[in-house]
């Protein structure tokens, strides 16, 4: 199976999260056959190693996981609880990633007000040789109705 090859290529390339990945495939195909017992070991497994190395994404998923296996099981507590896991790890991600937006969109926001401060002193600043509209610089032409003498 090809899981167990990437399982095998993980270890020897230290490769936390498809190591993981890998454990959470196998145990969706044990859950799939009917495996509950195996599918539990393999997911656990990969609920370890997310746990371990700090990995969010792959623990909600974990859960979301054990979930599933808890439904196949009719055990409809452990369901609950595993969901809530999942759904609470998913909440933490998706807060801390429009946090992150914000901040982006913030820092966008005050680099254009500074551009826009800066075009606007450039036009405001007072021009001398006035003779019915001019060039401040080579692409830049005042019409007659915002130099001195309009």
């Amino acid at each position: 199976m090809y899981l167990r090859k990437m399982i095998d290529i993980n270890s020897e390339i230290s490769d936390v999260e498809s190591h993981c990945i890998a454990y959470r495939g196998l145990a969706a195909a044990e859950l799939y056959r009917g495996h509950f017992s195996q599918s539990e070991e393999y997911v656990l497994e990969a609920l370890e190693t997310a746990v371990e190395y700090d990995l969010p994404e792959e623990k909600m998923k974990c859960y979301r996981l054990l979930a599933d296996l808890a439904t196949a099981r009719h055990d409809y507590l452990a369901y609950r609880m595993y969901a809530e896991k999942s759904d609470s790890i998913g909440n933490a991600l998706i807060s801390e990633q429009t946090r992150l937006n914000a901040k982006e969109m913030e820092a966008k926001y005050e680099t254009e007000k500074k551009d826009s401060r800066l075009n606007v002193s450039k036009a405001s600043s007072p021009v001398t040789g006035c003779s019915r509209g001019y060039w401040r610089g080579p692409s830049q032409f005042v019409p007659y109705s915002l130099c001195c003498c309009g």
